[in-house]
């Protein structure tokens, strides 16, 4: 397994907890990150490796550490 799989599965099993956690829709947070709501579908399902880049952004957006994306 190469690290973007576990990035992507981690990713993925936190991304739509922490979505629902902040209150924040897909839609809101795509918004915040000038992406689709295609892109952070992708990312949730983890057919998308989001960069590092788009992960600080992410865990900006819903207020969290980016270590809390992919750890419990």
């Amino acid at each position: 397994m190469t690290y973007n799989h576990v990035v992507a599965h981690l990713t993925t099993s936190r991304l739509g907890e922490l979505l629902e956690r902040s209150g924040v829709t897909r839609e809101e947070l795509a918004k915040l990150l000038k992406a689709s709501p295609t892109t952070i579908a992708a990312i949730e399902k983890g057919d998308y490796d989001p960069p590092l880049s788009l992960a600080y952004k992410i865990a900006a957006a819903l207020k969290v550490s980016v270590e809390r994306l992919y750890t419990d």
